[in-house]
């Protein structure tokens, strides 16, 4: 059995070997032990007899190392070709030297034809020196003086399988010095190989002999029986191996079918193309709008099965560069793949394209052809470096790879369409959004992933559609009406906070889901920047159009509502905000016009309206510097007879949209002012303030009524501020700008209430007639920690002081807000830290409690 393929040097165009002067340790070693045994055989004479023997011994050796039958194992290959044949015959007839010249020389002319590199050379030189020693010994002691008998038959065998297994130790330590692990497979594998073809060439061998020893020309029968033998093999084998190959290629169609992802796929691709063609390496690409799951470009190396890192040809890749990139970039060869081509590059070949695109990447040999679908091609495969120096890519191995190929290029289209169908069902085609399908899907997945110790309020779901796009559509067309849902689409999507969702749920209606909310007040500020957004004017074919939007906020998980039930809960919640354009609505259960409860309310608020179960509560604003009482703000609660208190949120929205809002601000404003009286009565000099809702201003009889109020109680017009929110007044100033002038003739203060939460302007906000604005809760809350609140409040102080108008901080609730609102230069302050909520009379015994002191 010849090593002739026995050892690979290593190649630095392949990367490093594990021991690369391991293969010179081994050399050396083999060397030293030809020489020890070669030294004793060297003295023993040769026969000027022993010339034509030799000769013919050398050509045997020549024709059977020339012309063998490949056995690939790992990075080397092994070939059956009858040396150790001749070895037997050699052993019979001719001296030591004789065998030994015949040997080295034959082998030398085998590998000067086939280009051997110096290393490898070397290596087999030095193995059959030390085989033919150990078998020339080991026969010299064993055999009987009388060769012709048939007791050297045995001593022949004991002496050329011993030298086939030094030689076999040999290899292995070459494969493990070049490749770095050496399996107990691998052993099951190679060791039958070795023995079984060692004892098949020694009985041919043995054969020859006794043929030679009685009659010479007998031999040709055999020779030409061996022939036949041979020829009948090559043709079995390959019939095996198109069998082998036919039941590899079917397992290898299934394991497509059943991959999970499409990495699993292109790394079954890779792994098998290298196995079955004995390539060191392969490459897939894929086109670059591939389906999820599909890496652009996958690299193999067959030394490391699991594509988990660097390899000697590239490494995993999903769109990034890799080794090589820069000789793809203009890549006729691989153009010419990607239109249909398959190409092979065998060693040598002889064109330049070909040796130079081999040369770009350092490899011998390679195959490429395209993964062609059945309506385009999807890729290519590229595998390189054929194993072993015997053999390189044929026609067949472009054929196995184009066998290979088709299953995974159906695969890709397949999955590829998959995705489309999945992507179309999911998202809106117009813009390109998640639609509400998927929106209500991801809603759904936020909720189960919502534990039971997290925030109150986890999650919210903003919607809001557009004002007046009805309007758009019939003035300039559906065409622009389209343009116009783009536009506010790419808006939105630089607005929405990250890791929010952003969804067209239908006609001009959006919804985005913001998660890991810490507070309420997140979401209200994350809604105000795509308020924001919506405030800024489209330009539309030489056109500007201001496209504003009313908002609905319904937070979750709240009692039991699903995906769909926040949905609903904030488009209804964005339906009650249509009465303040621009504003954000929360949903309340009160705005459900469906809840059974809403309706029991409705009627249960007419009956509270007449049978004074409404009850005013009074908050202090007191002045910064000192603490003086200068004020209150009245809040109106509802003492139900079934269900208690209730604030202000569970019922004045319902007050709004079921036209109660007239009487009741009646019955807060007569309270109040009735209180406020009594107070001034009793030497308190405290004005009171009372909060106008959005749909009041729309009253025309406001004014009258206040004026009304005033001449019943007795109050005198400076002592009553009616607090009008910053949006409600932003949403059409022309309309409620000679509204709140009437209110300003009668004497009453005007305050702006939540300020810093809407949109206005120094322009409007100098146009109106109002003297104080109330810095809203949320900014004041947390400035005393958050530098970014800080600078709000600091912001407005100074706005409102330049602009001439008294501050009123609400929500203050801690020294520290205290300490910095005062520096700052705040005027007035409101809230827990002074004092919650209270009714008049336990008002009254808080101020005697404290010593406050009202300022006249």
């Amino acid at each position: 059995m010849s090593r002739s393929e026995a050892a690979d040097e290593p190649d630095i165009a392949r990367g490093p070997r594990p021991h690369p002067g391991g293969l010179w340790v081994l050399l050396a070693t083999l060397l030293l032990a030809a020489v020890l045994l070669w030294i004793p055989l060297g003295r023993v004479p040769v026969p000027d007899s022993d010339l034509w023997p030799a000769l013919g011994l050398l050509g045997a050796f020549v024709a059977a190392e020339g012309r063998e039958i490949h056995v690939e194992f790992r990075r080397q290959t092994f070939g059956l070709t009858g040396s150790d044949a001749v070895l037997a015959v050699g052993l019979f007839f001719v001296a030591p030297l004789a065998l030994l010249a015949a040997r080295a020389g034959g082998g030398a002319l085998v590998r000067l034809v086939k280009r051997a590199s110096p290393l490898k050379f070397a290596f087999n030189l030095a193995l059959f020196a030390t085989e033919t020693g150990l078998a020339v010994t080991l026969f010299r002691a064993l055999a009987p003086p009388d060769l012709s008998s048939p007791a050297a038959w045995l001593p022949a065998y004991a002496a050329v399988l011993p030298a086939q297994l030094v030689g076999a130790v040999a290899v292995l330590a070459a494969i493990f010095l070049t490749d770095d692990r050496v399996s107990r497979e691998d052993l099951h594998a190679f060791v039958p190989v070795v023995f079984v073809g060692g004892s098949l060439e020694v009985t041919l061998g043995l054969v020859a002999v006794v043929l030679l020893q009685n009659e010479p020309w007998a031999l040709l029968l055999v020779l030409a029986l061996a022939a036949v033998l041979a020829i009948a093999f090559g043709a079995y084998s390959a019939l095996a191996r198109r069998h082998t190959t036919l039941n590899e290629v079917h397992a290898f169609t299934r394991g497509v079918v059943a991959a999970q992802t499409g990495h699993d796929v292109l790394t079954l691709l890779l792994r098998e193309a290298c196995r079955m063609t004995h390539a060191a390496g392969a490459t897939a690409r894929l086109v670059d709008f591939g389906p999820a799951g599909w890496p652009q470009r996958l690299t193999l190396d067959a030394d490391h099965p699991q594509p988990t890192g660097p390899s000697r040809y590239g490494a995993i890749s999903e769109g990034g560069s890799v080794p090589g990139q820069a000789a793809e970039d203009n890549d006729d060869l691989l153009r010419r793949v990607m239109a249909g081509e398959s190409i092979v590059l065998p060693r040598g070949t002889p064109g330049p394209a070909g040796r130079s695109w081999l040369a770009a990447r350092g490899v011998r040999d390679a195959v490429l052809v395209p993964l062609a679908g059945t309506r385009e091609v999807v890729g290519s495969l590229e595998i390189v470096d054929r194993l072993g120096e015997g053999s390189s890519f044929s026609e067949d191995d472009r054929r196995l790879a184009e066998t290979l190929a088709a299953p995974v290029a159906v695969a890709f289209e397949n999955s590829r369409l998959v995705d489309r169908s999945l992507y179309d069902a999911t998202h809106d085609t117009l813009t390109g959004l998640p639609n509400r399908a998927l929106f209500l899907a991801r809603v759904h997945e936020e909720l189960d992933g919502i534990g039971t110790g997290g925030p109150p309020h986890p999650l919210a779901v903003l919607v809001f559609d557009l004002d007046r796009f009805k309007e758009i559509n019939d003035t300039l067309g559906h065409r622009s009406g389209d343009s116009v849902l783009r536009r506010v689409a790419l808006r939105l999507r630089e607005a929405v906070p990250a890791g929010a969702t952003l969804a067209r749920t239908g006609g001009d209606e959006f919804a985005v889901l913001i998660p890991d909310l810490g507070a309420g007040q997140d979401a209200l500020r994350r809604a105000d920047a795509v308020r924001s957004a919506m405030q800024v004017p489209l330009d539309l074919d030489e056109m500007t159009l201001e496209v504003g939007a009313s908002y609905g906020l319904a937070f979750g998980p709240d009692t039991g509502a699903d995906a769909d039930g926040l949905l609903r809960r904030a488009a209804i919640a964005m339906r009650a905000a249509k009465g303040d354009p621009g504003s954000v609505r929360v949903w309340q259960s009160v705005l459900d016009t469906a809840s059974p409860r809403r309706l029991a309310l409705v009627g249960q608020l007419r009956r509270a309206l007449e049978r004074d179960e409404l009850r005013v509560f009074y908050q202090p604003k007191v002045v910064l510097g000192n603490g003086a009482v200068v004020g209150v703000e009245a809040l109106v609660r509802w003492q139900h007879p079934e269900l208690g208190m209730l604030p202000p949120d569970d019922f004045v929205p319902l007050a709004e949209q079921t036209g109660l809002v007239r009487p009741l601000t009646a019955v807060v404003l007569r309270v109040a002012l009735k209180q406020c009286r009594a107070w001034l009565d009793a030497g308190r000099h405290m004005g009171v303030a009372v909060n106008l809702s959005a749909r009041g201003l729309d009253d025309a009889a406001l004014p009258v009524m206040v004026g009304e109020l005033l001449a019943e109680t007795g109050v005198p017009p400076e002592a009553l501020t009616l607090e009008i929110t910053e949006t409600s007044v932003m949403s059409d100033v022309a309309r409620t700008l000679p509204l709140l002038q009437r209110l300003a003739d009668l004497g009453v203060a005007l305050s702006v209430d939540d300020f810093g939460t809407g949109y206005s302007s120094l322009a409007y906000l100098r146009r109106l007639p109002v003297t104080e604005v109330k810095i809203d809760k949320s900014f004041v809350h947390d400035m005393g920690t958050d530098a970014g609140d800080a600078a709000i409040v600091e912001t407005i102080v100074g706005l409102a002081r330049h602009l001439g108008l008294r501050v009123v901080a609400e929500g203050v609730e801690d020294e520290l807000s205290r300490e910095r609102l005062v520096k700052m230069g705040c005027d007035l302050a409101q809230g827990y830290l002074i004092s919650r909520p209270l009714p008049a009379d336990r008002l009254d015994a808080w101020l005697a409690d404290t010593g406050v002191v009202a300022l006249p």
